[in-house]
């Protein structure tokens, strides 16, 4: 029992330093004014990217999942 506490706060502690390296770099990125406006481009992009891809009809949606799950165990 006490096994699985440790292993729990271990995990909990990993992930809460990742998150807080995650955002630090995030942040220190935004600092820098020129990657601020390419930052803001990408987002923007993603963002039109992913709309798109909601209105794609349920069929499509699926036939892009397969195959992007099919690429993926090949890649393995």
């Amino acid at each position: 029992m006490s096994w699985r506490l440790l292993a729990i706060i271990a995990r909990l502690g990993f992930g809460l330093l990742l998150f807080y390296g995650t955002l630090s770099v995030i942040i220190a990125f935004l600092r820098m004014p020129a990657l601020r406006h390419f930052l803001a481009v990408c987002a923007v992009l993603l963002i039109g990217l992913w709309l798109l891809y909601s209105k794609l009809p349920d069929w499509l949606q699926d036939a892009l999942r397969s195959l992007w799950k099919r690429k993926q165990h090949n890649d393995d």
